[in-house]
């Protein structure tokens, strides 16, 4: 491990030329920072925590004609900061700013599904195949994330295998 050296102003001065010494002692000094010397400053690098999940939907999941429902999605392939709760099937995100949702889905033509935000659509899809990315703000305590399927003349089904995503892109 390479020594942290204190050079003194005295030494450098922008009137004088500098000496191979002072050349030396910045390298090392910048080698002693990066391994941690005892006698070197330490620099704060301050961790970003990113809030991220990804629910999978494990069954097929059949809406009657006419009616709306909460898309579930049972299985958490991972949620980094457990914004995301399988048993209301919605995302509370943790941290004020904004995020990045995603919904990747195959469902009978016969409807559309919705990524919500607080209960309202934030972006609609129909056509039996969704693969859907929207921004949104977040407050970080109340505000929650869900997909609704609506179904129109008929019995509509949301097919096993539909993933909802999300990741924070920025702080507010």
């Amino acid at each position: 491990m390479a020594d942290y050296f204190e050079i003194d102003d005295a030494e450098v001065s922008q009137d004088k030329p500098a000496k191979q010494s002072i050349f030396q002692r910045l390298r090392d000094n910048l080698v002693a920072v990066t391994e941690g010397a005892v006698n070197a400053p330490r620099i704060a690098l301050k961790a970003v925590s990113i809030g991220a999940f990804s629910a999978a939907k494990d069954a097929n999941q059949t809406i009657p004609s006419l009616n709306s429902a909460i898309v579930t999605f049972q299985t958490e392939q991972f949620d980094t900061k457990g914004s995301y709760s399988p048993g209301d099937a919605q995302n509370v995100p943790t941290k004020a700013g904004y995020y990045e949702f995603k919904l990747n889905a195959t469902y009978t033509a016969s409807g559309s599904l919705s990524i919500r935000k607080n209960g309202t659509p934030l972006v609609t899809v129909t056509g039996g195949q969704a693969s859907v990315s929207v921004l949104a703000q977040a407050n970080g305590s109340t505000d929650y994330f869900d997909v609704l399927a609506t179904a129109a003349g008929a019995i509509m089904t949301v097919n096993a295998g539909a993933l909802f995503q999300g990741h924070m892109v920025a702080g507010s």
